[in-house]
Order: structure tokens, then C-alpha cells, then sequence
């Protein structure tokens, strides 16, 4: 077991150090210029070890597309959390489908910065997102159509009350990365950050007196 956590550490320490090289190389020298070649001198990785953590240049520099496990596994995934809301899901299933559930804060502040800095730069981070709230909406709407118990909005339909959710919970994953943006080693992103973000949407939205 403790071996098995070392080579996941390991191989943590090289996802971040690709990341963050590519990051800091578009940083510099503008997205569109920065190169494999230049990313992995930069990490001290070879081409091979880069392609084995990054299926492309885009992924390295704007995060990986997220794929959404299958329904069986998110169906299980939802169970062992006891989950029994659709914005709760989109943690539980964000999460699943990542494989982990660490941030890399220089990472993500390198990232925000490429956004607000470089045009053209935020339209492609968003589209390492697009994939999967557009699966994860699909997704919810049947969980939430088997499991009427779990619904919030009965007024509105299923696939509404999946896409809200998936708004909702996604833009509250967005607030948790700007939290821990000051942290230097990986965070974790826990479900009470997470709630905590919420409960701040919340009063955000509620009128004042």
C-alpha cells in the first residue's frame, strides 16, 4: 500500500511539473508558441514521458478534457457517497472521473493568468470543460428521473434541474480553486470547501433587505 502511494506521488510530481512548465512557457513566451520540446526541457521529461501524461501540447497548457466515468461507475460512485443531490454529484463526480482529488495551485493561478492576459486563451480553457458538463448534464438528468426523491426543482424538468446543477456546481469548483489559490504544494479539494463555496453562492444570490 505505501509503495503504491509513492507512485502516485510520483507520478503527481510529474504531471505538475509538465503542467507547470507549459504553463510558465506560454506564460512567457505566448501560448501558441510554446512547444513540446521547449515544455519538456523545461520539466525534464522526455517526449515519451510527456506523451504518456499528456494526450497534447493544448492539454498541458490548458488542462486535460475531462472524460466522465461511465454510468455504472458514476451510478457507484454516487452510492459509496450517499450522495442525494445533483450538485453534490457533480462533486462526487467530478472528482471520480479526475482520478484524484489534489489541485496544483501555481497550476491554476498560471492558468488564470493565461485567461485574463492572452486573447483567444480563456475560450480554450473553457473548452477543456465544455465535454464534460455537457456529460455530466446528460448524465444527471436520468439519475435525477430514476431517483425523484433527489430532486430539488420538481416544478421544472429533469435535464433543467441537471443543467442548473451543473452550473451551480461547477462554477462553485471554479470558487474553490480561487480559494486555495495562495497555497504552495497541491490541496486537497474537499467536500467542505466545496459546500462552503456553495453556501457563499447562496448568499451572493439572496436578496438583500
Amino acid at each position: 500500500m505505501a509503495e503504491e502511494g509513492l507512485r502516485e506521488r510520483k507520478k503527481r510530481q510529474t504531471e505538475n511539473a509538465i503542467e507547470l512548465a507549459a504553463v510558465r512557457i506560454a506564460l512567457r513566451d505566448g501560448f501558441a508558441a510554446a512547444t513540446v520540446r521547449d515544455i519538456c526541457a523545461l520539466a525534464e521529461v522526455s517526449r515519451a514521458t510527456f506523451f504518456n501524461y499528456m494526450p497534447t501540447r493544448e492539454a498541458a497548457i490548458f488542462g486535460k478534457p475531462i472524460e466522465l466515468i461511465d454510468a455504472d461507475a458514476a451510478d457507484q460512485a454516487l452510492a459509496e457517497a450517499s450522495t442525494t443531490d445533483a450538485v453534490s454529484a457533480v462533486y462526487v463526480l467530478l472528482l471520480a472521473s479526475v482520478g484524484h482529488t489534489q489541485m496544483n495551485p501555481a497550476v491554476a493561478r498560471g492558468r488564470a493568468r493565461l485567461a485574463m492576459e492572452q486573447p483567444g486563451a480563456l475560450e480554450l480553457i473553457k473548452n477543456q470543460y465544455a465535454r464534460i458538463s455537457t456529460q455530466l448534464t446528460a448524465y444527471l438528468c436520468g439519475w435525477l428521473s430514476a431517483r425523484p426523491e433527489c430532486r430539488r426543482l420538481p416544478e421544472v424538468s429533469a435535464i433543467e434541474e441537471a443543467s442548473l446543477a451543473v452550473g451551480v456546481g461547477m462554477t462553485a469548483m471554479g470558487a474553490v480553486f480561487a480559494v486555495q489559490e495562495d497555497a504552495e504544494a497541491d490541496v486537497d479539494l474537499s467536500a467542505s470547501v466545496f459546500r462552503a463555496q456553495l453556501d457563499a453562492m447562496s448568499r451572493l444570490a439572496t436578496p438583500g433587505d
